[in-house]
């Protein structure tokens, strides 16, 4: 997989229906719902009601844990953040920041009930 692929949408992922998906999981994480709409019918173009359904549960699951980590107050410890510095500097991750949900009912967002 090509992870810089996840910042920079003009390069393909090697994942099969990799865009579609990254639509689908950038939509989910904070698009507007007509992006979200039009990211879920290209995702069931291409995969299918189980791919839309197996794409929205991954992206649930990880919002939950997240979420976790938020509240207890989980960090990365210095091995983690040693470990991961070329991941995240590739995708520009440092510039993003933790905080309180902005109180949108993601997983029903994801799968749009």
């Amino acid at each position: 997989m090509n992870v810089r692929s996840l910042a920079d949408p003009a390069l393909e992922s090697g994942v099969p229906n990799g865009r579609a998906l990254l639509d689908f999981a950038s939509a989910v994480a904070g698009g507007g719902d007509a992006e979200l709409e039009r990211s879920r019918e290209a995702l069931r173009s291409a995969m299918g009601d189980a791919g839309v359904a197996d794409a929205a549960a991954v992206a649930s699951n990880f919002e939950r844990m997240v979420r976790i980590a938020d509240s207890i107050g989980i960090e990365l410890g210095d091995w983690m953040e040693t470990f991961t510095e070329g991941v995240r500097s590739d995708l520009v991750l440092d510039r993003l920041r933790s905080g309180p949900d902005d109180s949108r009912e993601f997983e029903s967002r994801a799968v749009g009930a």
